[in-house]
């Protein structure tokens, strides 16, 4: 499948008469190469923002986040000042949205607001961008998330596979509108490993093949989204320097 990465093919033949079996095995190794328009260097390789101005970004939450005593963040995340809720989300790259969230989500003490979360294979295999956080959507993604309820937990929706283009708008608010809190997450994941992925001993599941976000946009914005993090949690160390 698609993005789907292995390193070893296995065969095992088992011949039995009666009850006496015999079985042959073997392997070999391989050594895959992603599918798709995959550049040589992944700098710079987002030349649209997800924002359309991204120095209304007043704070930045770095990949492999340590947070609480468990809790490993392979994603960042983006927050502009308290109340611009209502801001447009752009896909930074040609994408494929093919799965999603559609939860009911707290900030603090505040009521439940519905939530979404999208993630979209880019045009090069193993190569995939997710969202977070995500208030209200495009007319033709909410049209997706529409036929699903909503869920207990960030529970992962999959949807019939929708392409996209760079710039296009997924989504038109962001945060949690009852606090006035203004932010969404965005991460990229490597499952091929080309570029450093997470390697810490609390990452998990996906969030092992979560990447460092800055260098995918130019030195311009890499450089000020490092100067704007916000240094509250811990991170792992090496994996966004």
């Amino acid at each position: 499948e698609w993005g789907q990465f292995i390193d070893q093919i296995q065969v095992q033949l088992e011949e039995c008469n009666g009850s006496d079996c015999s079985v042959a095995s073997w392997s070999t190794p391989v050594a895959l190469q992603p599918r798709g328009d995959c550049p040589d260097d992944f700098t710079g390789w987002f030349k649209t923002f997800p924002l359309e101005d991204y120095t209304q970004i007043n704070e930045v939450g770095p990949p492999g986040r340590l947070v609480s005593v468990s809790d490993f963040k392979g994603h960042g995340y983006f927050r502009v000042p308290d109340w611009q809720n209502v801001i447009d989300v752009r896909l930074p790259i040609d994408g494929t949205l093919y799965a999603g969230s559609k939860t009911y989500l707290t900030d603090g003490t505040s009521s439940p607001e519905l939530s979404y979360g999208f993630r979209f294979r880019t045009p090069c295999e193993g190569i995939w961008i997710s969202f977070g956080h995500i208030l209200q959507l495009s007319p033709n993604i909410e049209a997706i998330f529409d036929e699903f309820p909503a869920q207990d937990s960030s529970e992962t929706l999959w949807v019939e596979a929708m392409e996209m283009s760079e710039g296009d708008v997924i989504g038109t608010a962001i945060g949690f509108a009852l606090t006035g809190n203004a932010s969404f997450d965005f991460g990229v994941n490597d499952e091929y490993g080309r570029v450093r992925t997470a390697e810490h001993e609390r990452a998990y599941g996906r969030h092992l093949t979560a990447a460092c976000i800055y260098d995918f946009f130019s030195a311009e914005i890499a450089a000020y989204l490092r100067n704007n993090e916000q240094p509250g949690d811990p991170v792992e160390e090496g994996l966004c320097p």
